[in-house]
């Protein structure tokens, strides 16, 4: 019995972890399209997010992105390795693929809130398959 109360708590508590990232996805989504100050947003949301490097972002993109053509998929996570040291709250968000001079490719939408600057946006861009498996 114990052993079922304690999963049921590991369930509930990673529904409400994936209930925090669709809020933080949507807040970052927000303040990015709005282009405003991040005023200690990422750093708040950060506790909740799973921190990444670049390389390891794109090994999770590529194992997200390996999901079938019609289903859209989407990240959050924060940055931990920019230039300057600075860490940022990152949504990415991709719609099914299409295909665009001979390759699949997911467009997609970006959303970063760099912690003690702004927050952006670049709505128009696109994930391309490279070879099969990994995308650029």
């Amino acid at each position: 019995m114990r052993l079922i109360a304690l999963a049921i708590v590991a369930a509930i508590a990673g529904h409400s972890s994936a209930l925090a990232q669709d809020d933080i996805a949507r807040e970052l989504e927000r303040k990015a399209r709005a282009g405003e100050q991040d005023r200690g947003y990422c750093a708040q949301a950060s506790a909740d997010l799973v921190k990444l490097t670049r390389p390891q972002a794109a090994e999770q993109l590529n194992r997200l992105l390996a999901r079938p053509d019609q289903q859209g998929a989407g990240l959050v996570f924060v940055m931990s390795d920019l230039p300057d040291g600075a860490l940022a709250c990152a949504y990415l968000a991709f719609r099914p693929v299409t295909t665009r001079d001979g390759k699949r490719c997911r467009p997609a939408s970006t959303f970063i809130c760099v912690v003690g600057q702004d927050c952006r946006a670049t709505l128009y861009d696109a994930i391309c398959e490279v070879r099969p498996g990994v995308w650029d």
